[in-house]
């Protein structure tokens, strides 16, 4: 919900590979950049920097994030059918690649 005299720019829209699917993360992003549509991997997590590395710290869930996320076109000035038409894209990818 927007608040009074805002609008979202929904920057950010992404998705989170949880299962296996036809393609890899790596592999939707090469063929949407086939199909011209921009997108790229998450952020690597931080306890990956070498300044981090010597924490102990254990972070799968960031990893996972990081190995499966996928950032895809956002934006205010993406139309309705520009939205769909990524989003069939997406999904005929991760089910039929």
């Amino acid at each position: 919900v927007e608040r009074p005299n805002t609008r979202s720019i929904f920057w950010m829209t992404s998705l989170v590979l949880n299962r296996t699917f036809a393609a890899t993360r790596d592999g939707l992003i090469a063929r949407l950049k086939e199909l011209e549509i921009d997108s790229r991997p998450f952020f690597p997590p931080s306890s990956g920097f070498e300044m981090f590395r010597d924490s102990g710290a254990s972070t799968p869930v960031s990893a996972h994030l990081a190995e499966n996320g996928v950032n895809l076109p956002s934006g205010h000035s993406l139309t309705e059918e520009e939205v769909d038409w990524v989003a069939q894209n997406v999904r005929t990818i991760l089910l039929n690649a």
